[in-house]
């Protein structure tokens, strides 16, 4: 299977262990290919039968810049994480395996640093989702400083936590305490003031 999607994302977030990282957002550049069967899609015209890139650069943004990662390995896992969890229910394809690509162009004098990750689907199966307050909660991150999970909230249910939400299927942010009043898949993301510690 060749069929691919890349997605270019260019962004400013809060980004790295160094001191003026934590508090000066800085340009990521983060590339996102997607394996994917696209024949369906193809002969359909079905973009459910495919990949929203639009979507996928909305939640990308979202993590990153709310997820304040020191580190951009971290923040590479977390993202394949989410692109790798099986997809709420009629919004896409599942994809067969994903890789992204992380670059901080600005954070050295004369040299860019960067991360390559690639997993196929099967990675993202561990750890198993779990079952809390009526929710489906898949870890993307458990970290110092952010925690992030993939959240299915049946209807009815009421959703609360501290931290920040965004509707999978529509890409809206979601103000929290959320009642789901139709099934909801949430993008969840908790950070936390980080210091490094002392030397």
């Amino acid at each position: 299977m060749a069929d691919r999607i890349d997605l270019h994302v260019d962004l400013a977030c809060i980004v790295g262990i160094l001191p003026r990282e934590r508090v000066e957002p800085q340009p990521l550049e983060i590339d996102i290919g997607m394996v994917i069967d696209l024949d369906a899609c193809g002969w359909t015209g079905d973009l459910t039968q495919s990949v929203d890139y639009g979507s996928v650069d909305t939640q990308a943004r979202f993590l990153a810049t709310h997820g304040r990662f020191r580190l951009i390995e971290s923040l590479s896992v977390a993202l394949l994480r989410l692109l790798l969890a099986p997809p709420p229910e009629g919004t896409h394809a599942p994809l067969l395996s994903a890789s992204v690509r992380i670059a901080k162009p600005t954070v050295l004098r004369s040299a860019i640093p960067a991360v390559n990750l690639e997993r196929p689907a099967t990675w993202a199966a561990h750890p198993p989702p779990e079952t809390r307050d009526g929710c489906t909660h898949r870890v993307l991150a458990n970290l110092t400083e952010v925690t992030a999970h993939r959240i299915e909230v049946p209807a009815g249910v009421r959703f609360e936590s501290a931290g920040v939400a965004m509707a999978l299927e529509s890409g809206q942010a979601v103000a929290l305490p959320f009642t789901a009043d139709h099934p909801q898949t949430l993008l969840w993301v908790q950070s936390r003031p980080w210091t490094p510690p002392d030397t």
